[in-house]
């Protein structure tokens, strides 16, 4: 990811934790960044747009949401949803990196 996603400390902007460098180019990371954007307003070109559409079609499918451990090779993965899910996303249960 360039700067624009992240901050100085490994942060992803559109996720309140750190995130490991391996992890920062994950597809599921990127595109909660982009839902994130998408949700404030941003504009994007239609292919990623599209991209994004097709994401969310897809934890919509398989309802499921981005789970995130930093301890595991890709970090970011699809976990079935679980009651106390609110949104795309549920948080690590060990808050990020340690």
């Amino acid at each position: 990811m360039d700067g624009q996603h992240t901050h100085g400390d490994g942060t992803l902007r559109c996720l309140p934790w750190q995130v490991r460098d391996e992890h920062l180019l994950h597809r599921h990371g990127r595109m909660l960044c982009l839902d994130a954007a998408s949700r404030h307003g941003v504009r994007m070109r239609y292919r990623v747009w599209r991209g994004l559409a097709e994401w969310r079609l897809e934890l919509a499918e398989l309802n499921a949401v981005v789970a995130y451990d930093p301890d595991s090779v890709g970090g970011f993965t699809l976990s079935p949803r679980q009651a106390g899910d609110a949104d795309k996303v549920r948080p690590p249960s060990t808050g990020g990196i340690p």
